[in-house]
C-alpha cells in the first residue's frame, strides 16, 4: 500500500510547495511583507479554484480503472482523449473565473499595495491553468492503469 501511495502523495506535496517556494522567493523582495501578502492571496484564490478542476478530473479514476481492468483499452484511451478535450474547454472558463475576483479585491477591504502587488501575480499564474488541469488530467489516467504499459 505505502509502494502505491507514496508517489500520489509526493505528487499532492509537490504541487501544494510551489506556492511555498513562490512565497520564498519574495522573501526578499523590499517590501517583503506586501509581498508575501500578495503572493498568499493570490496562490489561495488559484489553488482554490484549481481544486475544482481537479475535482472534475477525479471521476477519471473510476472510468478508466474500469475500462483498463475490463481489458477495453479502446474505451480506456478515448476517456482520456475525452479528459484533455474537457481540460482544453475548462481552461479558459477557470481563468475567466480567477480573474473575475480581481475587481472585487478593492472592495474587500484589502490595502490598496496589497492589491497592487496581488493582481500581476494573478494575471501571471493565471496563464498555468491549461497546463495544471491537463496535468491533473494525465494524472488520473496514469493513475487509473497503475503505470502499467499495457495501455
Amino acid at each position: 500500500m505505502l509502494r502505491m501511495a507514496a508517489p500520489l502523495a509526493l505528487t499532492e506535496l509537490g504541487w501544494l510547495a510551489m506556492a511555498f517556494v513562490d512565497t520564498v522567493m519574495v522573501g526578499r523582495l523590499p517590501d517583503s511583507a506586501t509581498a508575501i501578502g500578495a503572493v498568499s492571496l493570490g496562490s489561495t484564490l488559484f489553488y482554490t479554484i484549481g481544486i475544482f478542476g481537479s475535482g472534475i478530473m477525479l471521476g477519471l479514476d473510476t472510468l478508466i480503472a474500469q475500462a483498463y481492468g475490463a481489458r477495453r483499452l479502446e474505451e480506456c484511451h478515448r476517456t482520456m482523449w475525452n479528459a484533455l478535450y474537457l481540460a482544453c474547454a475548462l481552461s479558459p472558463v477557470l481563468m475567466v473565473f480567477v480573474l473575475a475576483f480581481l475587481p472585487l479585491f478593492p472592495r474587500a477591504g484589502l490595502s490598496p499595495a496589497l492589491v497592487a502587488a496581488t493582481v500581476p501575480f494573478l494575471k501571471a499564474m493565471v496563464w498555468s491553468t491549461l497546463p495544471l488541469v491537463l496535468y491533473f488530467a494525465l494524472r488520473r489516467y496514469l493513475q487509473a492503469i497503475a503505470g502499467d504499459a499495457h495501455c
